[in-house]
């Protein structure tokens, strides 16, 4: 639940930040000068930068989330516990490369 409210209010306040930026872009030309040099364009947001910004936003808080000394344990137990598969994907690997290289 922490995770999913944690989601939305990243998202409420990229959005309110987005409206806010585009907002700000109707002033008078005055104050921001560079659009006077294209009338009618304003002042415009780069959605795909604002989406990454967003995801980033989102992913950080998970990934400070995991227990970083507890990850190279739970990694050589996932590893031990599908020894089996990866003995197969190796012997799978080592008949393809027969039927390949012959």
């Amino acid at each position: 639940m922490r995770t999913v409210l944690g989601f939305f209010s990243m998202l409420a306040a990229g959005f309110l930040i987005a409206a806010w930026i585009a907002v700000a872009g109707t002033g008078p030309n005055a104050q921001f000068p560079n659009t006077a040099l294209h009338p009618g364009q304003g002042f415009t947001i780069d959605y795909p930068s604002l989406l990454l910004g967003l995801a980033i936003g989102l992913i950080l808080p998970a990934v400070a989330g995991f227990s970083w000394s507890a990850l190279p344990r739970r990694f050589l137990t996932w590893l031990w516990s599908n020894e089996h598969v990866f003995y197969h994907l190796g012997i799978a690997a080592a008949l393809v490369g027969v039927l390949v290289f012959y």
